[in-house]
C-alpha cells in the first residue's frame, strides 16, 4: 500500500510509520519539523499542514512517483492543557489550525488523488477520549477532536460514491509528547476511567488501525472506533 501519515517526527505517528515500513508498505510521512525516519521506502516532507501549497507539492509528489494513494491517516494534532477562561486566542487558533483546518487541508488534496485510485481507498482520523469526556483543562482540544469526528461522518457520506471510506481511531492515553505534559494525577484518572485500565501501547492501536485501512473493514465506514473500553 502506498500510505500518507501526518505526524510522523515522534510519538504514534513514528511507531505507526516504523510498523508499516516494516511491514512492506510506502509511506509519506510529514511534520512541522526535519523527518527522524531513515528507510528506503519513506519519504518526509517538512511542512504545516495550513500551507495549501506545501501540501499539494507533497500530494504532486505521490501522484508522479506512485500514481495512487490507497490510506491517509491524519495522525497530526496539538494539545493545550490549560483552564478555558485562560486560552488566548492565538493558541485556541493554533489548536484549531493543527487539528482541524491542516487535516481538512491534506484530506481534500488526498481526496483528489483517491478518487483516480483503480480500487477502494481508506481515510482514518485518530482521535482522542477528550471528545468523550469533559476533562478540565481539555476544552480547546477536545473541541478540536469533536469537530473532525464529526466531519468524519459527514465525509464518509460524501466520499462514499468514490469508494473512500472514512473512519475515526479514538485513542486512549499514550505514551508520547502529547501526554507527558498532563499531570500525573490527570493521566492516573483518565486510566481508571477506561474499562481496559493501562496505557494504550503501540501493539493495542495497530490491529485495530489495520483492520480499518484494509479491505477487512470493507463495509465499515463512518465510525468512531474507541479503544480501551472508553464509554
Amino acid at each position: 500500500m502506498i500510505i500518507l501519515l501526518t505526524g510522523t517526527r515522534k510519538g504514534v505517528g513514528k511507531d505507526v510509520a516504523l510498523h508499516f515500513l516494516a511491514a512492506g508498505h510506502v509511506v509519506i510521512g510529514c511534520s512541522r519539523g526535519e523527518g527522524t525516519i531513515e528507510h528506503e521506502r519513506y519519504r518526509h516532507f517538512s511542512l504545516d499542514l495550513n500551507d495549501a501549497g506545501a501540501v499539494r507539492h507533497m500530494l504532486k509528489h505521490v501522484r508522479l512517483v506512485h500514481g495512487q494513494l490507497d490510506v491517509l491517516i491524519n495522525n497530526a494534532g496539538e494539545a493545550n492543557m490549560a483552564p478555558f477562561q485562560l486560552t488566548p486566542p492565538e493558541t485556541i487558533q493554533g489548536v484549531f489550525g493543527s487539528n482541524v483546518f491542516g487535516l481538512m487541508n491534506v484530506t481534500r488534496e488526498a481526496v483528489k488523488l483517491m478518487q483516480k485510485n483503480a480500487n477502494p481507498a481508506a481515510i482514518v482520523n485518530i482521535s482522542t477520549v477528550a471528545t468523550h469526556w469533559a476533562i478540565p483543562g481539555q476544552a480547546v482540544y477536545a473541541a478540536s477532536k469533536a469537530a473532525v469526528e464529526q466531519l468524519t461522518r459527514t465525509l464518509s457520506k460524501e466520499l462514499a460514491g468514490f469508494g473512500i471510506r472514512v473512519n475515526n481511531l479514538v485513542l486512549p492515553l499514550y505514551r508520547s509528547s502529547l501526554t507527558r505534559t498532563l499531570p500525573s494525577e490527570i493521566r492516573q484518572n483518565m486510566i481508571e476511567r477506561q474499562t481496559i485500565a493501562r496505557p494504550c501501547v503501540l501493539t493495542d492501536l495497530i490491529g485495530p488501525l489495520e483492520f480499518l485501512v484494509s479491505s477487512q473493514s470493507a463495509f465499515v465506514t463512518g465510525e468512531t472506533l474507541s479503544l480501551g473500553g472508553v464509554q
